[in-house]
């Protein structure tokens, strides 16, 4: 059975407390296996035990391998208190020194650089890795079932043009066989004929076609 290169295969779950993640894999046509991963932050770590699953499974072709997470946990907000108390001191002093009247807002004091930050919450490649690699199986045996769906329809494809080419063979030579006498009777001496024989033996096509 003809496999066809091209595919997509996915899957998603929810898993506690990552919140929902989505696994989808995209195949196209490629003399090798070539993988390539855009993978979330936190999940780098995760990407050759990702490949070896898809090497399994894959042989050839260009795999695109996307991973999302929806939800779950997000960013923490994180205040540099120390920062934000040195600089409110400097900036008051300067409010003195200078005869400011106008107040510190604290627009102004969160706007200052390295005062407030988002800090990403760490994947812990331990916990989500055992329902992660389920995700990666199914959306990999999605991605199979697809890529022999396309080299089934492909197969059938190629069988009814052989299936057409057979049935018209007879008119194809019959129509070749009189292109060739029409183009004889238009010689004038048999040397030009001879000469255009051996010229159309050399150059003569083969009609037969392998079975699939």
């Amino acid at each position: 059975m003809i496999n066809s290169m091209t595919g997509f295969g996915s899957k998603e779950a929810e898993i506690t407390p990552f919140g929902k993640i989505s696994v989808e894999l995209r195949s196209s046509n490629h003399k090798f296996l070539e993988t390539v991963f855009h993978l979330p932050e936190g999940f780098l770590a995760l990407e050759d035990r990702i490949k070896k699953l898809i090497e399994a499974k894959i042989k050839r072709g260009r795999i695109i391998c996307a991973i999302n997470i929806i939800g779950g946990l997000g960013s923490n907000v994180f205040i540099n208190k120390a920062l934000l108390k040195n600089y409110t001191s400097r900036l008051r002093k300067i409010r003195q020194q200078c005869q400011i009247k106008d107040d510190i807002s604290i627009n102004t004091l969160i706007n200052l650089p390295g005062v407030l930050s988002l800090a990403q919450n760490q994947i812990s490649k331990t916990r989500v890795w055992p329902r992660l690699q389920i995700l990666v199986n199914q959306a990999l045996a999605s991605l199979v079932k697809t890529r022999q769906r396309e080299g089934q329809a492909l197969y059938h494809y190629l069988k009814s043009r052989e299936k057409w080419l057979k049935s018209n063979l007879g008119i194809i030579k019959a129509r070749f066989k009189k292109v060739i006498q029409e183009k004889l009777g238009k010689l004038n001496t048999d040397e030009e004929r001879t000469s255009y024989r051996h010229h159309r033996r050399d150059r003569e096509i083969n009609f037969s076609y392998p079975a699939f």
